[in-house]
């Protein structure tokens, strides 16, 4: 009964926990590889990754010339015994394919799958491709780190970080949603957008070496900009996080040492009340 209690009052502190803590006390239950042959003649690839539960590491420009590589690293609680690793190797899927869209291009498709419940079983996966024209990765209970991608770029995570480095100009759409975890942008000049970044827990800041910011609204937790001439959306959001993008050179060359957080123990409590108005809201929904 105490248990169940603990459950219904903390259940946010009670997945934090879990998500800082399970990466780093993990017991791989499985490893599955994958190097996939590209269709000849093409000159786009755009990636798109789901992942149930762990975390996401695309690298694009790698010079796989001709394929792609997926490794996946299926994991489970530390103190898992060896009849509960082959269970969870098992009945966790993982599944990578190419899909031909047209003359010339493709896209890699990257799923992840569950036949049990709980959070006590994630999947690390690691994706190299030669270029990627085009990302969608949806993901939670980790860090997702993308880097080198160019074109229009959506990710959406849960209780972790995003860090996004790409030495290509941004020029086309982004947005990043993130639920309890901050953002970290990198690109280089010559990047343009109409910049919209706004958190409800931190401050949002655009740091650019270029000098190409226009005109600039900032509140702490909301900023907002055009950078170069740029119409295409820059949209960031996270209900608990700093949000920071900086233009700078070379940013593919710099990065997060840490890419976990360990969770706050006074968030968990909900001392400002369960806050759930503020996650990942519509820009026009009302705000307790």
């Amino acid at each position: 009964m105490n248990r169940l209690r603990t459950k219904r009052i903390l259940p946010f502190f009670v997945l934090a926990t879990l998500t800082a803590s399970f990466f780093g006390c993990a017991s791989t239950a499985r490893v599955h590889e994958q190097r996939i042959e590209l269709p000849e003649g093409m000159q786009k690839l755009a990636v798109d990754v789901e992942n149930f539960w762990g975390e996401v590491e695309l690298r694009a420009d790698r010079g796989r010339e001709g394929a792609a590589f997926v490794r996946a690293h299926v994991v489970t609680a530390w103190d898992a015994d060896k009849e509960q690793r082959a269970a969870v190797g098992e009945r966790v899927e993982v599944e990578a394919y190419i899909e031909e869209q047209g003359p010339g291009l493709a896209v890699l498709r990257v799923r992840t799958d569950k036949q049990m419940h709980g959070h006590e079983h994630a999947v690390r996966l690691y994706i190299e491709v030669p270029r990627a024209d085009g990302t969608r990765i949806v993901n939670q209970g980790g860090y997702v780190e993308v880097v080198g991608v160019r074109g229009a770029t959506y990710i959406e995570n849960r209780f972790g970080m995003i860090e996004l480095r790409t030495d290509h100009p941004l020029t086309e759409d982004l947005t990043i949603l993130n639920t309890d975890g901050a953002i970290w942008v990198r690109i280089p000049p010559g990047s343009k957008g109409a910049f919209d970044l706004e958190t409800m827990g931190g401050n949002s800041v655009l740091r650019d070496v270029s000098g190409d910011a226009g005109e600039v609204y900032a509140t702490g937790p909301i900023f907002r900009t055009t950078l170069g001439d740029g119409t295409n959306r820059v949209l960031a959001r996270t209900n608990s996080g700093d949000i920071r993008v900086s233009v700078m050179e070379h940013p593919q060359a710099y990065s997060r040492m840490v890419k976990r957080t360990m969770p706050s123990i006074t968030d968990g409590l909900f001392l400002d009340g369960s806050r759930r108005s503020t996650r990942n809201l519509p820009d026009d929904a009302e705000r307790e």
